[in-house]
């Protein structure tokens, strides 16, 4: 979702040096098949929604620079990572909640 456009701008670089490398593709399809039935009955707040998506989502990025598979070129792409995963965690989650 914003990988993409992240890479096309240079803000994150890959291992590979594709925009959208495979492994990156599949973990977004893994992503969608196991966040829906898990979201979908969480009943926590959706401020601990929000707060745990800007929180473990940009650290998933980030555990991609520990293994050296994905680099961030600044330090505010984390901020940006934050916003999204804050924005799309009760999103996902209200979707999720009308269609099950």
């Amino acid at each position: 979702a914003t990988d993409l456009p992240l890479s096309l701008l240079g803000l994150i670089n890959t291992q590979d040096g594709t925009n959208l490398p495979v492994w990156l593709g599949s973990l977004w399809i893994l992503f969608a098949f196991c966040s829906i039935p898990l979201l979908s009955v969480w009943s926590a707040p959706t401020w601990v929604v929000s707060s745990l998506g800007a929180l473990f989502g940009p650290l998933s990025y980030m555990s991609g620079e520990v293994f050296e598979i994905l680099w961030m070129t600044e330090l505010y792409v984390i901020v940006i990572y934050a916003a999204f995963w804050a924005i799309y965690f009760p999103l996902i989650r209200h979707w999720a909640r009308r269609t099950t």
